[in-house]
């Protein structure tokens, strides 16, 4: 007879991807599909870390957010004269950010044990800011860095920012993705030689 666990896992797991982009982050497709191949885990969300530009109406629901712009990717500094263009548009209502957010990894654990295992591995990997949700039902490790990167950069149609501070900000969002990348490498790494 299946546990709950086991249950749960299969059915997360034929669930259709329902994010923005409906599908993994390139960038961590080896993790997420290297976890799920355990019988101890599964994940439940990702994000491989991004730069991304957002315009967050007066209301400040979530679900009228615009995604002006995202790149999982670092992004040239020349493309700042394009981003300050994404601001400048009168008409929209609101703020907009300009964010850089790190890789986070939601992935269920069979147990406390093996929760803590995931954990620590996360964290000697440099994932800092990394813990364990634990509810009745499941333990949730939140695999979380802690490069991040976020500022108001136009509102209502004004920019607040020039272009060479546009590139100043992408210059210092693109070396915070890249540590991470470099995090993400070293994570993988250490789940194979633990977990495997």
């Amino acid at each position: 007879m299946q546990s709950n666990f086991d249950i749960d896992k299969r059915n997360i797991l034929n669930k259709k991807d329902k994010s923005k982009k409906g599908s993994i982050d390139k960038p961590i497709v080896e993790i997420i599909d290297f976890l799920n191949s355990l019988k101890d885990y599964y994940t439940t969300s990702s994000c491989s870390g991004r730069i991304l530009i957002l315009r967050i109406p007066p209301d400040g629901r979530k679900d009228h957010v615009d995604w002006l712009m995202t790149s999982h990717e670092v992004i040239s500094s020349d493309r700042a004269e394009e981003f300050i263009a994404l601001i400048n548009k009168p008409e929209k209502k609101g703020e907009i950010w300009f964010k850089q957010e790190p890789l986070i990894i939601h992935c269920v654990a069979r147990t406390l044990e093996k929760a803590q295992k995931l954990l620590d591995i996360a964290k000697l990997s440099g994932f800092k800011k990394s813990g364990i949700i634990a509810s009745t039902r499941r333990f949730v490790v939140e695999i979380e860095g802690t490069d991040i990167l976020s500022t108001i950069i136009g509102k209502n149609g004004k920019v607040l920012i020039n272009e060479e501070y546009m590139k100043i900000l992408i210059e210092t969002a693109n070396k915070k993705l890249e540590r991470n990348l470099k995090k993400k490498d070293k994570l993988f790494k250490m789940l194979k030689e633990k977990l495997a």
